[in-house]
């Protein structure tokens, strides 16, 4: 299964999120104290790949503090504790659909799963269509009930109605071994909800429940020190904090307890004799060829997971204490690994609790990383998130940061703010446009960063950036960008990287952090050919893209009025857009029934929702550019393919422009 959105209510300093959709890796960014820690929680207690104390509930840590009043001592059914604090929606792939029907005989297309203060598990089933299926199910069993009870046995007759009145597994069960009616419907569809029904309530077994994947939560708290006194960690075993934690997978990945370990190397007497001298040697010798061997597996592990080095652990105990120690192909001598770098330390306790911790959840996990690679050098950063692009392609992954080189500015689509608004509490948008909140606009701060970098990063590095006017140009371009590459139709030695501004202050910005540079080097500007469009031309003619105006591509070319949206295949952008408007009530048409293709689409969207009183929220233009995206990969359909000829011919020359 894969998360595609999430939602969060009353969770600490979070009041209520609207869905927070997300993709095979996702960041959260934002400044210290802004809650991103909090948004990224939840999840983690929604359903932990082990069941360790910091992942349950906590009334007093978990629910909002100003509210805190109102929940404590309350009974399991006040309406407080019966409230969901998270609500997330999980698509099944093929196999998973396989699995169930096969087993369950129904089709499901889509779950979603959520837990209340009582640490109850909610799970509501759904078909494409948008139908909870256990509801349906029984309106159909409702249905059926109604129209036979007439005909039947008074006995038979209180059966059902004990179906009705919610005694549901008991009934339905005695009814089918029982009954002497002949309604194959009503039958088939009296087994499918008690099967459903028994799945979900026993989830030690439940089909449904197994495929739904663990949240492994990991911080840079749970770093292990290179020496480990085993007496200690036998003595605190039941205690759990995040080294706890560590130090525990530690052991289950060697498959021994600190106990055993710590025994196999102390004398059964105080005055062995010559045997027991010689069974403890035995002992030692099997303890040390056992950690010989879990370091060796280890090594091994890790260095096909991180590929960036050929490091060689190695466990060894010391009388009471446990050791850790680490060599490499340039550092050939063994050192205690609190004595090499932080980011090292990080690395390896990361990937034992992911290695432990997801064999043990039997499916694929979600990672959840605060502050990933904070101690780590800025190239070194870099290098983390390309390893979690490869690593999210089997591994869904959501991490929080405020540095810049941990985003990636040609997936802004990927990225959420999280700031704190005037109440306190903890926000978060997928918005990345300035807005005159403080707050919020401080929170993308490590985004607009990473697109200065970038550009300055793809000169460097000898790559071609194009300046855009917004996040949505730039989904779409990278898209038709990949289109081209696929279809053989761009041929270049060089990366071409899109970076969007937010305008002409936007671009001035971007631009004073390349002051080193030649005029004549200036990136390319893609702008809109409406009139702020032309605007933002004739500044940047008139500024400092003088002498250069060839490197300023207006879309007025293709069509007047024209924005990025007006080359991609309309057929599919307009479903896309109709899909995303809300629904009013009082509208009869939708966006599609009333569109004219031959217009400007922003205008035609704009001239809709100001007709039939649709409030645009900032930012919309980017939620439909990742919907359209989304839809376009889904459908494995090649852009460029679904384009007019006219459209085609222009990107070819628009492209053509940009990499002579």
């Amino acid at each position: 299964m894969k998360l595609e959105y999430y939602k969060i209510k009353n969770f600490r300093s979070v009041k209520n999120t609207e869905e927070i959709e997300t993709k095979n890796i996702t960041a959260l960014i934002g400044e210290n104290e802004s809650g991103k820690t909090n948004i990224l929680l939840p999840l983690w207690k929604l359903n932990p790949a082990t069941n360790i104390s910091e992942s349950k509930l906590n009334l007093l840590n978990d629910y909002p503090r100003n509210s805190y009043h109102l929940i404590h001592n309350a009974k399991a059914d006040n309406p407080l504790k019966n409230e969901k604090f998270v609500e997330a929606k999980f698509i099944l792939d093929e196999t998973d659909k396989k699995v169930i029907n096969e087993s369950l005989s129904i089709n499901i297309d889509y779950i979603i799963f959520s837990k209340d203060y009582n640490e109850k598990l909610y799970i509501d089933l759904f078909n494409n269509s948008g139908e909870n299926l256990l509801e349906t199910l029984f309106q159909e069993i409702t249905k059926g009930i109604e129209k036979i009870k007439s005909t039947t046995s008074e006995e038979i007759s209180d059966k059902l109605d004990k179906i009705l009145e919610g005694n549901i597994t008991g009934s339905i069960l005695e009814f089918l071994d029982n009954s002497d009616i002949k309604n194959e419907y009503l039958c088939k569809i009296l087994h499918i909800y008690f099967n459903l029904i028994s799945d979900l309530n026993n989830l030690n077994n439940s089909k449904i429940y197994n495929l739904i994947p663990k949240f492994i939560y990991y911080s840079d708290y749970g770093n292990l020190d290179s020496e480990i006194y085993l007496p200690d960690v036998i003595e605190n075993n039941t205690k759990e904090n995040a080294k706890s934690r560590t130090i525990r997978t530690l052991f289950d990945f060697v498959n021994l307890s600190a106990k055993e370990i710590y025994e196999m190397g102390n004398p059964i007497t105080n005055n062995p004799n010559e045997q027991e001298k010689k069974a403890m040697q035995e002992k030692i010798n099997e303890r040390q060829t056992l950690l010989e061997s879990a370091a060796t597996t280890f090594s091994n592990s890790f260095n096909n997971w991180w590929g960036q080095g050929n490091y060689n652990f190695k466990f060894e105990v010391d009388g009471k204490y446990f050791r850790i120690k680490v060599s490499d192909s340039v550092r050939k001598e063994n050192v205690e690994l609190e004595h090499r770098s932080r980011g090292l330390q990080w690395f390896f306790s990361f990937y034992l609790v992911f290695l432990v911790e997801s064999m043990k959840s039997h499916k694929n996990c979600i990672l959840l990383l605060d502050e990933p690679g904070v101690t780590l050098h800025p190239n070194s950063q870099k290098d983390l998130y390309k390893f979690f692009e490869n690593l999210s392609a089997k591994n869904q992954l959501i991490y929080t940061t405020h540095s810049p080189f941990m985003i990636n500015p040609n997936q802004l689509d990927m990225v959420y703010a999280v700031y704190v608004d005037s109440d306190g509490y903890s926000c978060i948008t997928s918005n990345l446009r300035q807005t005159g909140n403080k707050k919020q606009d401080s929170s993308i701060y490590p985004a607009f960063a990473a697109l200065g970098l970038s550009v300055s990063d793809t000169l460097l590095q000898g790559c071609i950036p194009v300046i855009v006017e917004g996040i949505s140009d730039q989904i779409y371009l990278a898209l038709i960008k990949n289109a081209l590459i696929n279809k053989n139709i761009l041929n270049t030695s060089k990366e071409l990287v899109f970076v969007p501004s937010t305008g002409v202050k936007g671009i001035k910005a971007i631009l004073s952090l390349l002051s080193c540079i030649e005029s004549s080097q200036y990136p390319y500007v893609i702008v809109d050919g409406d009139e702020a469009g032309q605007a933002l031309q004739k500044s940047l003619i008139q500024g400092i893209y003088s002498g250069n105006e060839d490197k300023i591509i207006s879309l007025s070319k293709f069509l007047e009025n024209a924005e990025i949206e007006d080359l991609l295949p309309k057929k599919l952008l307009i479903k896309t857009i109709s899909s995303y408007l809300p629904k009013k009530e009082n509208v009869d048409e939708d966006f599609e029934d009333v569109v004219d293709e031959n217009k400007c689409i922003c205008e035609e969207i704009k001239s809709y929702c100001e007709t039939n009183d649709i409030h645009l929220t900032n930012g919309y233009k980017v939620e439909i550019a990742k919907k359209f995206k989304d839809k376009i990969l889904r459908k494995n359909k090649n852009v460029f393919d679904e384009m007019s000829e006219s459209q085609q011919n222009f990107i070819k020359e628009l492209f053509n422009t940009i990499i002579k």
